[in-house]
């Protein structure tokens, strides 16, 4: 680039000059073209994450599965949402992930091991054995995450609106990947979640609008966020209020947020959740891998490195089963 730019500028000294004729002409400089683009923000501030995001919908009536898991519910305007209950929220982000795969394999013609990397999150492995579950080393690592997003309903006291079952799916990508999230969501868009068990038809994929109002408790900054399904810690805290404390900032980290957040966020943790309408964190649940260890819902308090009370943007999702999920927080700001 500076190269270039010495050749830039010994051309705007030339730029004006005599023609054949002794009259002056002007040579135009040309354009810069060796650069790049480099953008600044605040330490705090969390890299913008592609998204998509759908509406649940009911499937034909002599399609519908008819597991107790399942539950539908019919609007006074003649649509027909589908709804799955919160605690299992696992169980949705599944059927997503699955199908996720299939139209990334059959469609997009991604290769076997970009699907199992990015997709399913497991690491390429010879065929007589099983995929192994992939080991991150950086938090953007390409990586889709498959959020449920359980209701919230708008009545009550202002930033503690009860939670409801779910009706919204949110597929995030990482950033770099808002081409493939764009594909994603033109071909996802009109096709059926299916349970992986038996293949019956649980839920239409209908688009979100951006602005919906449940959608944007998800997205907008709020100063305080609260799990809507229970953070899974990345170790195990030994029933210590101070092993938990540094489970959960280090949750924080490996979510890709900066150490200044990590270090100087207020943290609050229990098993009861925080909002009206969520279940006892034991009972949501959660991937095999994962079963045994310690879950809580967590109520999370941003501030810079200063002291002051920072908003923080969405989405957020922390813990080991943040890319299924678990650990997904709602703002609590009125």
């Amino acid at each position: 680039t500076l190269q270039e730019l010495c050749q830039l500028y010994q051309a705007f000294l030339a730029r004006v000059g005599l023609d054949a004729q002794g009259r002056l002409s002007l040579t135009p400089v040309p354009p810069l073209r060796v650069f790049q683009w480099v953008g600044y923000c605040r330490a705090g501030d969390p890299p913008s994450l592609p998204r998509t995001a759908f509406r649940l919908l009911r499937p034909p009536v002599s399609q519908t599965a008819d597991s107790q898991e399942v539950s539908f519910h019919h609007v006074s305007s003649g649509i027909t949402s589908a709804f799955l209950a919160t605690r299992s929220a696992v169980l949705l982000a599944g059927m997503l992930r699955n199908l996720t795969a299939q139209v990334a394999r059959s469609v997009l013609r991604w290769p076997s091991e970009r699907v199992l990397r990015e997709v399913l999150g497991h690491k390429p492995a010879p065929p007589d054995l099983p995929a192994s579950k992939a080991v991150r080393s950086h938090p953007w690592e390409p990586r889709f995450a498959f959020l449920p997003l359980p209701s919230i309903h708008r009545w009550g006291t202002p930033g503690l609106y009860p939670v409801g079952a779910i009706r919204r799916l949110l597929l995030l990508g990482m950033p770099g990947m808002d081409t493939d999230i764009c594909r994603l969501a033109q071909y996802l868009a009109g096709r059926s979640l299916r349970r992986e068990q038996d293949h019956q038809q649980v839920a239409l994929l209908a688009p979100l609008n951006p602005s919906d109002w449940v959608l944007q408790r998800y997205l907008r900054p709020s100063i305080c966020w609260t799990s809507v399904t229970p953070v899974v810690l990345p170790g195990y805290d030994d029933r210590s209020d101070k092993k938990t404390d540094s489970l959960l900032r280090k949750a924080l980290a490996q979510a890709g947020l900066h150490p200044d957040l990590v270090q100087h966020a207020l943290l609050d943790w229990s098993k009861v959740g925080f909002l009206p309408g969520l279940d006892l964190a034991t009972r949501y649940r959660r991937p095999l891998n994962i079963q045994q260890m310690p879950v809580w819902h967590v109520k999370i308090t941003w501030r810079d490195a200063q002291g002051n009370f920072l908003p923080l943007p969405g989405p957020i999702a922390i813990g080991s089963g943040r890319f299924r999920g678990l650990g997904l927080m709602v703002s609590m700001d009125p």
